[in-house]
């Protein structure tokens, strides 16, 4: 019961994230992205360089793995407020937040480390 109600909070979480790239297409035939994850730019052409693409692929990952971890932190909140007093599920939701409260901060200062790494090796 309770991987069933997971599963479909995960996939109305997915819906909910993908219906506005969906909904604010230009045409039929367009999916509207984020800038970070085009490939080409605003002229239409195909990005070749090489720090513009990685620093693509590092925002996408940052942006991704940040949102696994957020919700990993919500639902260790859940898991506590839900825990009726049962001192192993309290436990159990309070190590999700801990761990994902680290999570975030190590994403969030490697995604700064990496893009002042980046800024400085576009400006040689």
């Amino acid at each position: 019961m309770k991987k069933t109600i997971l599963i479909a909070t995960a996939c109305l979480t997915l819906l909910l994230l993908i219906s506005p790239i969906v909904s604010f297409a230009k045409d039929k035939n367009t999916i509207l992205l984020p800038d970070y994850l085009k490939l080409s730019n605003e002229d239409g052409e195909i990005v070749k360089d090489p720090s513009v693409i990685a620093g693509r692929i590092v925002r996408a990952i940052a942006g991704l793995s940040g949102s696994v971890a957020l919700l990993l932190f919500v639902y260790g909140g859940a898991l506590w407020v839900l825990s009726q007093g049962k001192e192993d599920q309290i436990k159990k939701g309070r190590d999700y937040m801990i761990w994902s409260f680290i999570g975030i901060t190590f994403i969030l200062s490697s995604f700064i480390i990496v893009l002042y790494i980046m800024d400085i090796l576009v400006d040689f």
